[in-house]
Order: structure tokens, then C-alpha cells, then sequence
């Protein structure tokens, strides 16, 4: 990663944490909000794991509210 992704990266990440909690997060952004590979996300999807998402097939969305309980060790129902 060179000096420009982690600037754009850390911008992303700034915009991110901004959000209500009511925000809904597309896989990307999931993603770097929780620096992990969007691989891994969908593999926790197939899995029933990982955090609160909404939607099926090419349309999933993650709320913050439950991507930060994730975080925080408290996961919520789907």
C-alpha cells in the first residue's frame, strides 16, 4: 500500500465513523470500516457469522449499528 491508498483510505475511514448509526454500509465499505477482506465478509454471510446484514444476492447492505456491535463483541440478531 503505498502513501496515497492510506490517505484515501484514512478519508474513507473519517467519512465512515461520521455516519449515524442508522447508515447502511455497502460490502466495500463494510470492509474497510472493519479492515478485513470482502472475501471474508461473504464467507460470515454464508456462514450465518459476521456482522448484521440486510438484503440477498448482489443488493447486501450493513448497518453501522450493527457492524459497530460486531466490533464491540455484542452482535446482533439478524
Amino acid at each position: 500500500m503505498n502513501g496515497t491508498e492510506t490517505a484515501d483510505t484514512a478519508e474513507i475511514l473519517k467519512r465512515l465513523h461520521a455516519l449515524p448509526p442508522e447508515a447502511n454500509f455497502t460490502p466495500t465499505e463494510a470492509s474497510i470500516y472493519l479492515n478485513v477482506r470482502q472475501d471474508l465478509l461473504r464467507s460470515w454471510r454464508w456462514q450465518g457469522r459476521g456482522p448484521l446484514h440486510v438484503g440477498s444476492g448482489h443488493f447486501i447492505r450493513y448497518p453501522k449499528h450493527g457492524v459497530d456491535a460486531f466490533l464491540a463483541g455484542r452482535p446482533e440478531a439478524a
